[in-house]
């Protein structure tokens, strides 16, 4: 069971990234991530995807909340895409530390990588569980 509070996360990821005053190097090379990450074609086939992830474990690897669209957006990335016929509010809860259940619905990007609930409310302590019966593509 995870518990997050969102903006004071974002509030800590903000802070961490203003600029100090001390000056860094120009000779300094940038740093690379030389991670190997699959690109999926857009008519990539569940087979295809299966295969592509075959020896990996399903994982949360993230959990933010963005903005699109104006709204606020909560947000969880995963290690294997999801296999898209699947109820996710039975799998997947976001609870607010307060007033209970978040009403909302979880959209599955097209990458089946990212799971959304959008029109997050703000200054929230949620707890976002997921079950273990979730299943990626290649289960």
């Amino acid at each position: 069971m995870w518990r997050k509070g969102l903006i004071g996360t974002l509030l800590i990821m903000m802070l961490a990234a203003c600029d100090s005053n001390e000056q860094q190097p120009e000779s300094v090379p940038p740093v690379i991530n030389t991670e190997v990450i699959p690109v999926l074609q857009e008519r990539t086939s569940p087979e295809q995807l299966a295969q592509l992830y075959q020896d990996q474990a399903l994982q949360v690897v993230d959990v933010s909340e963005i903005e699109q669209e104006g709204a606020s957006v909560l947000s969880l990335t995963f290690s294997v895409p999801l296999e898209p016929e699947q109820n996710f509010a039975q799998k997947v809860h976001v609870v607010d530390s307060k007033s209970g259940k978040l009403d909302g619905a979880w959209e599955l990007s097209d990458d089946l990588l990212e799971l959304r609930m959008r029109h997050i409310p703000p200054n929230r302590q949620l707890i976002i569980s997921v079950d273990a019966g979730l299943v990626a593509v290649n289960q």
